[in-house]
């Protein structure tokens, strides 16, 4: 009879225990408080080589949002530099056209972060820079280029070893496209 007792007992306060757990009211967007600044680490987090290797060399996509803890807070982006153009993308998305010049060119580009309802927002600014455009070299340019220039080549990897009889760790041989030599690097 204890026994019986003693389940019965345990089978209420299990079945109170289930109803609390889903007798909770529902949550609107009326009474959620959003945190903008979360919003603003989350887009440093996903931009974060920006701040120890700042050279843009390449379009880049920019995110037209980030989340933090499942919340979507909206980024906009704003430059005035004229090295670089922004153009709004049908996915949301941003991106971020770089134009290579003779000499480098330093910019600023501008996320602003917003709450989901608008209210708040915040800014944050990388510094950035768009390296100077080098030109690729012909082979012969490149045999009669002196000690110390900077020099860009283009050509088909055919050789790519790891450490065999030999070779040097990461040893690669780079064709020249003009058929003309190749380069070890």
């Amino acid at each position: 009879m204890k026994r019986i007792l003693s389940l019965v007992l345990i089978l209420l306060v299990l079945a109170g225990t289930f109803t609390a757990c889903f007798d909770q009211p529902d949550q609107t967007t009326e009474n959620v408080v959003y945190d903008v600044q979360l919003g603003l680490q989350a887009l440093k987090g996903t931009y974060q080589s920006w701040n120890s290797n700042n050279a843009i060399t390449v379009d880049t996509k920019l995110d037209g949002q980030v989340q933090y803890r499942g919340v979507f807070y909206k980024v906009t982006w704003a430059t005035e530099s004229e090295a670089v153009t922004l153009t709004a993308n049908e996915d949301g998305t941003t991106t971020l056209a770089v134009t290579r010049g003779a000499s480098d060119v330093n910019f600023s580009l501008v996320a602003t972060v917003s709450t989901p309802d608008g209210k708040s927002s915040v800014s944050h600014t990388f510094e950035l820079v768009v390296p100077a455009a080098i030109s690729s070299m012909s082979h012969s340019d490149y045999i009669g280029a002196a000690d110390g220039d900077e020099v860009e080549i283009m050509g088909i990897i055919t050789v790519a070893n790891s450490k065999t009889a030999g070779a040097k760790y990461n040893e690669m041989y780079l064709e020249d496209l003009e058929g003309k030599g190749g380069y070890y690097i």
